[in-house]
């Protein structure tokens, strides 16, 4: 499954479902860049929806279905 685009707030419950079911789980654009930032790591001057990370934390980040860049 591949996932990416601007509007993380629709794509996050798509993740947490697809993390039960899916092998793996490729993230890209703002969605990877929010999981980034959520795990800590700098991400330059990407914008991140600040209000999501909370939301963000709550799914399972640290899994090994999700690949990021």
């Amino acid at each position: 499954m591949v996932i990416g685009g601007a509007k993380v707030e629709t794509k996050l419950p798509v993740v947490g479902l697809f993390l039960k079911r899916a092998d793996h789980i490729l993230l890209g654009g703002v969605v990877a860049n929010v999981l980034l930032a959520a795990k800590g790591l700098a991400i330059g001057r990407s914008p991140i929806p600040r209000e999501i990370l909370p939301k963000v934390k709550q799914l399972p980040i640290t899994s090994t279905k999700l690949h990021l860049p």
